[in-house]
């Protein structure tokens, strides 16, 4: 069997036909990288002088405690870097387009449902208020009983259920700071265009989050559509077929 032209040999191999091969530099981001001797290394922590890992001298170890391959090798320190890089990115961002809002960022639980993998996440992100994200109810509970802290972020990913709901409700009273996200499609079906530019419009701050009430929702389009604005419509259509031959006279 012939060797494609663009295929390495054992006469021209090296550390940066391994590099360029495998494209480690692509998905390495600095975390991972190979060494001088050709070993697959790993830097959890690439900008602080943090430790090179060799991923054989883990295998080696793992052998002499009798543990067998293959094996989930988790290095919680690039979590943790993961997470302030991405907030300093952000807070950076902020500073420098004098961004009048907030950044708080949320973890999707559904990703990466191991206890040990979400704490970590969490204390990385302690002092960024780093949140969660749930779109069942395993998922609230598991985050209600997460999340420590008065005030801790907790977005519900849109409504499921009555008891989802109240679950939610229990979880406000328990000092968390809970957030529905709303499916706009759902909402938009169930309501009508105008209705939800209406309530955007007049309740929402533009480009900021906003709280949103279904009770709130519905009193606002009766009084300001229905009423005020459906009011008035109606008597000038009134008035122009009345005084006007139904239409509308010019200026």
């Amino acid at each position: 069997m012939s060797r494609s032209p663009s295929s390495p040999t054992t006469d021209n191999w090296s550390i940066e036909e391994a590099k360029r091969t495998y494209h480690i530099d692509r998905w390495g981001l600095g975390y991972f990288d190979i060494d001088e001797e050709g070993r697959v290394v790993a830097r959890p922590r690439p900008d602080n002088g943090g430790a090179t890992i060799r991923l054989t001298d883990i295998i080696d170890e793992a052998r002499e405690r009798n543990l067998r391959t293959p094996l989930l090798i988790r290095f919680q320190d690039i979590l943790r870097h993961r997470v302030q890089t991405i907030n300093a990115a952000f807070a950076k961002a902020i500073s420098e387009y004098e961004y009048r809002g907030s950044y708080r960022g949320v973890f999707p639980i559904k990703v990466n449902q191991l206890r040990e993998v979400v704490e970590e996440i969490l204390i990385a992100g302690e002092s960024h208020q780093t949140g969660l994200e749930v779109g069942s109810k395993p998922e609230l509970f598991a985050a209600l009983a997460l999340q420590e802290q008065l005030g801790s972020l907790i977005i519900c990913n849109g409504y499921k259920d009555k008891a989802y709901i109240r679950m939610a409700l229990l979880g406000q009273k328990m000092g968390k700071s809970l957030g529905n996200v709303l499916d706009p499609e759902v909402l938009l079906e169930r309501c009508g265009r105008d209705s939800v530019r209406w309530y955007l419009l007049s309740d929402i701050p533009f480009g900021e989050d906003g709280d949103f009430q279904q009770q709130r929702f519905v009193d606002l389009v009766n009084n300001d559509l229905a009423n005020t604005i459906g009011n008035l419509l109606n008597r000038t259509s009134s008035l122009a077929c009345n005084r006007f031959d139904a239409t509308v006279p010019t200026a």
